[in-house]
Order: C-alpha cells, then structure tokens, then sequence
C-alpha cells in the first residue's frame, strides 16, 4: 500500500512475495460475475527480494499485511486447481477463464459449494472483527491455540460467508 492509502480502496493490490522465487505482481479491480473473480494481473519474476522491497519503499509503498500460507497446485483441462492452507482455514481455488471455471466446479464436484470472491485479506479482516482479534498479520504464529469458526467468516448483517478471491495472495 501507500502512505497516502489509495490502492485497497480502487481494489488494486502489488504484492511481493517470496516463495521458491520471487514475484512482483501488480492486480487491478476485479470484476465478480456469478461467484467468479476477474481482474487484471501482470507478474514478473525478481532475483532479489530485498532490493525489489527496497525500490517499492522508495517509491512510497510499504508492506500494509503479510499472510503465509500453504499452497498446493494442480493443473487439469487447461485449469490452475489449488489447494491453500492459511492459518484461519483451507480453501480450494480455481484459475482459468471463466468458461473453464465452470467446467472444473462441474467435473471437481463442487457446485454446491460456496463461492467467495473475496480476499484472504478481506476474510482475515471479518474474522479478526467478529473474534475481536487485533493481530495485524495473518500468520501461523498469530493464529496458535486459536480456532477460527465457520461463522467467523460471515459478514455482521449478512447471513453467508463472503466468496473469497484469492486475487491478493
């Protein structure tokens, strides 16, 4: 984010993340059609983590949330399948256009399951203020000893969880 805290508001995310490689990716608004989010996404792989975290603060970014997570992949039909683990729960996304999106909810079985084009962040933001948590980061370590309900996830006034979109991961 920047100081000035514009970009969560206009739905834009540039993240850093360092896993086998790293990765520099900047995401505009998304769009949610039928439970389904789609956004723009540019990437680019970068050889040194620490340099690149050091020229997006002099530019004016800072680190706003880190989160860790699992992430298992699978590729099937012309779709990305996988499977993440964060620490308030484990989640199933599908990437692809949206016509194979819904190819792969039919074959995987999953028609009836909620959709929710939100971000582990948003998520991480109603869980923390439905369990009245005050951890700023959505870590292993944060979450220890704690048990994060389904109903933790549901928005106060609404009476579902919100679809997630992992498009901020």
């Amino acid at each position: 984010e920047d100081h000035e805290f514009s970009l969560t508001p206009q739905g834009i995310v540039v993240r850093l993340r360092q896993d086998v490689r790293t990765l520099l990716t900047f995401k505009g608004p998304g769009i949610v059609e039928n439970g389904i989010i789609s956004r723009e996404e540019f990437e680019v792989v970068v050889d040194d983590y620490d340099m690149m975290d050091l020229i997006l603060g002099r530019l004016g970014y800072y680190p706003f949330m880190a989160y860790e997570k699992y992430r298992t992949t699978y590729e099937l039909d012309g779709a990305e399948i996988v499977l993440d683990e964060l620490p308030y729960g484990n989640f199933t996304e599908i990437e692809g256009d949206v016509a194979t999106i819904e190819v792969m909810i039919q074959k995987l079985n999953l028609s009836d399951a909620e959709r929710m084009p939100n971000s582990y962040a948003g998520l991480f933001d109603i869980v923390r203020q439905n369990m009245e948590l005050t951890m700023a980061h959505l870590t292993f370590d944060a979450f220890e000893g704690i048990n994060v309900p389904a109903e933790a996830f549901i928005k106060q006034g609404e009476t579902k969880p919100p679809v997630v979109d992992d498009s901020d991961d």
